[in-house]
């Protein structure tokens, strides 16, 4: 491999030339060097001379490219629009992070070509005597940005997914130092996809009356699970109301672990509560950062959408299922939820130089492998609830990787030669997880009919037009109940289709159901 390709292929390889191994959807295939095509010699060279490998230096520095620029939709009558179906969605992305400094890279991503529609799809790893190709639904090279990632993960259509019922789960995983934190949350000089989720949300909230958008934001350490939200600045600054926040409850072995759920009716307030809690977020030294994310970060952003929203957005047939109407009496409401997930990078536990950093890269990891099994169940389509209960992360996110869920992964790969073993430990993971299979289902909650009016206009029901809330399956089965036998305390009353419920009653408890 070297760092301009060769003109021409030579004639035969040596037998001494390692074979090149690709990794695609129907397993791993090698083809011997004197069986090599043109093309796929571009980018490697033989032995040298003298019998020893060409050097990592020269191998792993692909030509470099420009950045591509976004395609801009070709103008279509609506009809023909219609009549096109939708690119599936991504599952397992990777990216490779830009080169910090001019060491010696092993990994990058290779240039699309004629058969991938333009789309890269492959990144390659020199090992030294071989060279590997591994495939997935999109790789992205160190010049795309976070807009692009948006743009190429359908971002557009993930959000419509939500309004339409469905939970969408979006992992960023991989080693500590490899560019997980700045895709979710971004830089002061560029927005992440959070920033991005979050526009178009309330972008399609805009325009379905009634909608309503909630957000919470906690962290993960071992068996602690802390709230990052601090919504009491903005109920004194009167940017939120008393009655936008309610409190959840998780219950960890033996402790109870309250965190906020906060509704947001302002693009701004919503990225001003997230940005500071991603502030509020723990850091520490690892092995490659001095300032490194110590925490698992979970951000949570649910939509609670009218039916007739859905009936009337999704007509044209551009989103996933569309949901049926209403067949009983009351209002029907779609419950979505969007997650986005920074987990913490791995790393090896004595390569951290500081004590307090070893002690939590011992937690991180042991709860990065009880999500590697869940993952693992899912890959092979045997999840039992057991998988539930062997972490707090597993138990936090269970809800929303279940069947029915929609989930992508973002694998960020480091390029340099010295983190080529846990990179291919990473690719190897990614290469597993394109066995998920996403078979998203839609999800609703049933709320109570207006009650009845007597002939002056007044409802039995104090207050105008406020209804109780209802904890058996048959009405408001999704919101929370606090009193037992399902019968309401008075207050948690609320306005047919306000308020904010509760995540583990309400919107949590709806999958699958």
């Amino acid at each position: 491999v070297c760092a301009s390709p060769a003109p021409s292929p030579p004639p035969r390889a040596s037998a001494a030339v390692a074979a090149v191994t690709c990794h695609g959807a129907s397993g791993i295939q090698a083809a011997a060097p004197n069986e090599l095509q043109p093309g796929a010699l571009e980018r490697r060279q033989a032995m040298n001379e003298d019998g020893a490998p060409p050097s990592c230096v020269d191998a792993g520095r692909p030509p470099e490219r420009q950045q591509p620029a976004l395609p801009q939709p070709a103008a279509s009558p609506p009809q023909q629009q219609q009549q096109q179906p939708a690119p599936p969605f991504v599952s397992v992305a990777v990216r490779v992070k830009p080169l910090p400094t001019n060491e010696p890279i092993a990994v990058w991503a290779k240039p699309a070509e004629e058969t991938d529609d333009d789309v890269p799809r492959r990144v390659c790893v020199h090992r030294g005597y071989v060279l590997e190709e591994y495939e997935f639904s999109r790789v992205f090279s160190p010049e795309d940005d976070n807009r692009r990632l948006f743009h190429d993960l359908q971002g557009q259509r993930l959000a419509a997914s939500v309004f339409a019922g469905v939970n969408e789960t979006l992992f960023a995983y991989g080693q500590t130092g490899s560019g997980k934190t700045h895709t979710i949350f971004g830089a002061r000089e560029e927005p992440g996809l959070l920033q991005l989720f979050v526009q178009a949300l309330f972008d399609r909230a805009g325009r379905s009356p009634g909608s309503t958008v909630h957000a919470c934001c906690y962290e993960v350490l071992g068996d602690a699970l802390t709230d990052l939200v601090d919504a009491d600045s903005f109920v004194a600054r009167g940017e939120l109301r008393p009655e936008d926040v309610v409190c959840d409850e998780l219950f960890i072995k033996t402790q109870k672990c309250r965190y906020q759920i906060v509704r947001v009716s302002c693009l701004e307030t919503c990225l001003a509560l997230l940005q500071d809690a991603r502030v509020n977020r723990t850091a520490g030294v690892s092995s490659n950062n001095l300032n490194s994310s110590r925490t698992h970060a979970v951000v949570h952003l649910f939509v609670q959408n009218p039916v007739s929203n859905n009936a009337d957005r999704m007509s044209d047939g551009s989103d996933p299922g569309t949901p049926p109407r209403a067949t009983v009496d009351g209002l029907s409401s779609t419950i979505g939820a969007l997650t986005l997930v920074d987990l913490a990078g791995t790393e090896k536990e004595h390569e951290n130089p500081s004590e307090q950093g070893r002690k939590s890269t011992r937690l991180l990891n042991t709860s990065l492998s009880s999500l590697n099994r869940l993952l693992r169940k899912l890959q092979t389509g045997c999840l039992d609830e057991s998988e539930r209960r062997q972490s707090v992360l597993n138990k936090c996110l269970w809800e929303y990787m279940r069947p029915g869920c929609g989930i992508a992964l973002i694998f960020c790969v480091s390029p340099l030669l010295r983190h080529r073993t846990v990179t291919l430990s990473t690719l190897g993971m990614a290469t597993e997880s394109k066995l998920i299979q996403n078979q998203r289902k839609s999800q609703f909650i049933q709320l109570p009919a207006p009650p009845p009016r007597d002939e002056c206009g007044n409802s039995p029901y104090s207050g105008a037009g406020s209804a109780r809330r209802s904890g058996g399956q048959q009405q408001g089965a999704g919101w929370a109940c606090g009193t037992p036998g399902g019968s309401p305390s008075p207050e948690e009353r609320t306005p047919a289709g306000g308020g904010t419920p509760r995540r583990g009653g309400g919107y949590g408890g709806q999958a699958g159901r």
